[in-house]
């Protein structure tokens, strides 16, 4: 799911109160007021649940408003007079199958999948090592995975050098500007896995409701302009 803005908080001033002179009580965080969506559910703690789901890169419990101990609960107020639109429900099951299919195939997906797993056993195993050596195996793997996934093939990881991790002992304004814009070039010259994958789903959406088929979803010539401009964003790394 998706989170916005799920409360408004205002800030009390407890020494303007007791209309003191000098800060004596400090001031009182307050939460006054609560967003709901037209169909009168709330945002909080639910965020805004997606018709296709894609693999969590976090953990909301953890790291979210959910881990709070005093967050507001999820509650619903009368939904608006409003008509839905765009519903794509009868697509649902015929989209989700196209994507299953799709990215099980797909090298740089397979790899977010495992960095989401990964990312989850090393917050159960909140333990690391103080041993130099192993901690610089751990930071060559890192380096190493992270380059094949910009499509170095781990080019520079083992050395140290040629990675954007590498550390360099430099600050940020003793480095080379034209090192610095050529590492961010490489950054972003890596594959978004998800903007892409989110036009697939987009294209196949269109292609349904034109009544053809998966093999010509993907075909250039049935996405719209809007979707070619997203991938060809995507693919020149802008």
């Amino acid at each position: 799911p998706s989170f916005g803005k799920g409360t408004v908080q205002t800030v009390a001033s407890l020494d303007r109160i007791a209309r003191n002179g000098t800060p004596v009580y400090g001031d009182v965080k307050m939460t006054i007021a609560q967003f709901f969506r037209v169909n009168g559910g709330t945002t909080q703690l639910r965020g805004v649940t997606p018709d296709m789901r894609y693999p969590p890169t976090g953990d909301d419990s953890e790291f979210g408003e959910a881990s709070y101990g005093n967050a507001l609960p999820w509650t619903r107020v009368k939904a608006v007079d409003y008509t839905p639109v765009g519903d794509m429900t009868p697509q649902l099951p015929r989209l989700l199958a196209w994507h299953e299919s799709r990215v099980r195939g797909d090298r740089d997906y397979q790899g977010l999948l495992e960095d989401v797993a990964k990312a989850r056993d090393l917050r159960k195993h909140n333990v690391i090592s103080l041993n130099e050596g192993v901690r610089r195996k751990e930071r060559a793997a890192l380096e190493k995975r992270l380059a094949a996934m910009a499509g170095g093939a781990g080019t520079g990881a083992a050395s140290g050098t040629g990675s954007a991790l590498a550390d360099d002992g430099l600050q940020f304004n003793e480095r080379k500007l034209g090192k610095d814009l050529a590492a961010e070039k490489a950054r972003d010259a890596v594959n978004d896995v998800i903007l892409n994958e989110a036009v697939n789903i987009v294209s196949d959406s269109v292609a349904l409701r034109a009544g053809k088929s998966q093999i010509a979803a993907s075909a250039s010539s049935t996405r719209p302009e809007v979707i070619k401009a997203l991938l060809a964003k995507g693919s020149s790394g802008q």
